[in-house]
């Protein structure tokens, strides 16, 4: 048994290196950072149950939660140890004495204060967090950098260095609204960033699809921008109750339909046959570039 999990991981990873959207992914890894226009949509919990349907199918998740202030990547695992970003570079610590790794098989580092801490490293600790960050790369198949919800230049800056980027909206028109907002904003920091927009909280598949569709229509035309579609997430009652189980809903009601969803949505980022990207340099490289620019 454990002889065949080995080899369907091997080949999941293999799967990852060619897929067709972003092409020879540095150092074997994705970085996907997750955003929001406006809080309360539902991103970091559709993130932590994404990560957990990709480890499930064998792929080596780890989320970085950047949510500055709301950081609850933990809350919803249920899970807390580990430690964060900025104790690892305080102490000068390996990568690994801070990461968490869950039962549910992925595994999560909390970013303490979020951003806002990592920006008042002095040029030090911030090649120790550059190093740190390029020795993680290595031990896994994608890392989702979860950030907070808004329009924050930190948090555009340092999201624009990823390899792709998902914005979470809901059908609600102020979060389309914000969504676009944001999408605006990241088009201005890096116009060649593929963008995915994830439409969670839906009546149904036709209504995601209808915003997105909007949304795409709207980038189009005033950014010239092509956006693409992640998927949408109905409107499930088991996700509330799994959140106050404390528990992911992908695991503890996998029959739902929002866990259907998320786990369709799994299975076509890794078959996924969009756009096409090289990928010259790793996320940490180009966060080198941002952080020693501010100062």
């Amino acid at each position: 048994m454990a002889h065949m999990e080995t080899d369907q991981a091997s080949a999941l990873r293999k799967k990852m290196k060619l897929r067709g959207d972003v092409q020879n992914p540095v150092n074997g890894v994705r970085t996907l950072a997750v955003v929001s226009g406006k809080g309360g949509v539902g991103k970091t919990n559709f993130a932590v149950n994404f990560a957990a349907s990709l480890a499930l199918k064998g792929c080596r998740v780890l989320i970085i939660d950047l949510d500055i202030g709301m950081a609850n990547v933990d809350i919803i695992l249920g899970e807390s140890g580990g430690g964060t970003l900025p104790e690892m570079v305080e102490n000068n610590l390996p990568a690994e004495a801070v990461i968490h790794n869950s039962r549910y098989k992925l595994s999560f580092i909390s970013g303490g204060n979020g951003l806002g801490e990592i920006m008042a490293f002095d040029s030090g600790r911030r090649n120790i967090l550059l190093k740190r960050l390029g020795e993680l790369e290595g031990k896994f198949d994608l890392i989702i950098y979860d950030f907070g919800a808004g329009a924050a230049e930190d948090t555009l800056e340092a999201a624009a260095a990823a390899d792709e980027m998902l914005v979470v909206t809901t059908p609600e028109p102020a979060a389309v609204t914000d969504a676009y907002s944001m999408l605006k904003l990241i088009h201005r920091k890096n116009e060649s960033l593929p963008v995915r927009i994830l439409v969670n909280k839906c009546r149904d598949e036709k209504q995601g699809r209808h915003i997105f569709n909007h949304l795409s229509k709207v980038c189009r035309h005033f950014l010239l921008k092509e956006t693409m579609f992640f998927g949408s997430i109905p409107k499930d009652e088991n996700v509330w109750k799994a959140v106050c189980s404390q528990t992911p809903y992908t695991v503890k009601y996998p029959g739902s339909k929002a866990s259907r969803a998320v786990n369709a949505a799994a299975d076509r980022y890794l078959s996924g046959s969009t756009v096409q990207q090289e990928a010259s340099e790793s996320f940490t490289e180009k966060l080198k570039g941002w952080l020693f620019q501010r100062n």
